[in-house]
């Protein structure tokens, strides 16, 4: 549910370094899943915890969690929930939300894509909402919680340096992250929403030389780093966003997950001799060897992913560029769904970049995902970062699914793509649609 939770390994960490025994009692700030909470219950089952959040998601959860309950009512879009006899106690109204918060990603879109999804979770809706009940009967008796505060968590930390309680905090890396992802949650979902201030994460800095110099016992995790504070704790894997830890403890932890890129000889493309005849070759590869492609031909400040299936493409045994494919970040309905996770080319002329990115939809490659997850796929959906409207690469070969400025108005618009499967060998791509369309004109530019 939360694409920014934390890494259970970094949450082994943050155990390594603090001594939760010396604790009176846990106040966890943006608790998101309770992934602490489950934890610490898990390995301290005396100390009391509190939980935090301003999140309807999280919120509903935990007062579940504390055997309380608040008004929660379904509208809009998501009214035909509250029309359902089955849906009556707080714990079914919960496990409501659970549903609705899957379905979130497509509501409110108008592209066919997102209807056919939306559509298929409201017609089967008893499917997953029973899931959704049996996954808080196994999760509720995790995380027994001695209190749960619905509101901004730096009031939370307010109140457990007045109680003399540890802190626990864990806040957006992203200005604008919890109202971005529970937009459509909000507009379809009556509660009782808390008031709060909304969290810039340039401010961690004064908020940690404040907590510090209460004399709490505290960690607060960020992607920071400053200039007058050393953290006692990093975690980062290759070249995803870093993990570091800021904390009252003498102890440090620092772990580094790297696999190094491993280099490959290779022929790069040359457009120029590419011919009607030409002769395209997919090679399944191993993420070292993407990692080896994408550190010279993308940008430096781009962070290394694991996908679930690599494939490099070469035309004529010269390399082409290449395909990484990884699960998609939210569920889809029936697991039809990947996520093109990276399109990388070598060469920027002759719109072989828009080959590459339609070779993508190939069923010749998505048959190999498939039998490689165990699931049948048959849509790609991938994210273009760019300045202007539309992404030209995609332009013409997949659908726009979705658009919205970034954060940052620096990084332009981010823009959500999506394509069916095509029936068409990565031949065929080449002979009946790259070909003649952008590779003759191209050659026969070069060599008049």
């Amino acid at each position: 549910m939360f694409y920014g939770a934390v890494p259970t390994a970094c949450i082994e960490q943050v155990f390594r370094i603090l001594d939760f025994s010396a604790w009176k009692a846990a106040y966890v700030c943006c608790s998101g899943s309770f992934r602490i909470e489950r934890a610490l219950k898990a390995k301290f089952p005396q100390l009391p915890v509190f939980g935090n959040d301003v999140s309807l998601y999280s919120s509903a959860v935990g007062y579940l969690a504390c055997h309380r309950e608040f008004n929660l009512r379904f509208e809009g879009a998501l009214s035909f929930i509250e029309e359902r006899p089955d849906v009556n106690s707080f714990f079914e109204r919960v496990a409501a939300l659970l549903v609705a918060c899957d379905m979130a990603r497509y509501g409110g879109r108008k592209n066919d894509y997102a209807r056919k999804h939306f559509d298929y979770y409201v017609e089967n809706f008893e499917l997953f909402f029973n899931r959704a009940k049996d996954r808080l009967d196994r999760t509720i008796p995790e995380m027994p919680l001695d209190g749960y505060f619905c509101g901004d968590w730096r009031k939370h930390v307010k109140q457990a340096i007045e109680s003399g309680a540890g802190i626990l905090a864990f806040p957006p890396f992203f200005k604008g992250d919890y109202e971005s992802q529970f937009k459509f949650i909000e507009d379809n979902i009556h509660w009782p929403a808390p008031d709060y201030d909304l969290y810039n994460p340039k401010m961690l800095g004064d908020i940690i030389d404040e907590v510090d110099a209460s004399g709490a016992p505290y960690c607060i995790l960020s992607d920071q780093l400053f200039e007058h504070r050393k953290p006692v704790l990093e975690y980062v894997t290759g070249r995803k966003v870093p993990h570091y830890c800021y904390a009252r403890t003498d102890k440090s932890s620092v772990r580094h997950l790297y696999k190094a890129p491993e280099p490959f000889a290779y022929d790069p493309i040359d457009p120029a001799k590419l011919t009607a005849e030409s002769k395209v070759q997919v090679v399944q590869a191993e993420s070292r060897h993407m990692d080896f492609i994408k550190d010279i031909y993308l940008q430096k400040t781009i962070i290394h992913t694991t996908g679930v299936a690599n494939f490099l493409i070469f035309i004529d045994k010269m390399l082409v560029g290449g395909i990484i494919y990884s699960l998609p970040k939210f569920p889809t309905f029936g697991h039809s769904t990947i996520y093109l996770l990276s399109d990388v080319t070598l060469c920027r002329e002759a719109k072989l970049s828009k080959f590459i990115a339609y070779l993508a939809t190939s069923n010749s490659l998505l048959d190999i995902v498939s039998k490689k997850l165990i699931s049948r796929i048959d849509f790609v959906v991938t994210t273009a970062r760019t300045h202007n409207a539309v992404s030209m690469k995609y332009r013409g070969i997949y659908e726009l699914l979705n658009r919205r400025e970034a954060d940052d108005p620096a990084e332009g618009n981010i823009i959500n793509y999506g394509s069916k499967m095509r029936a068409e060998t990565p031949q065929e791509i080449y002979s009946h649609w790259y070909w003649p369309k952008y590779g003759k004109s191209y050659v026969q530019k070069r060599n008049a």
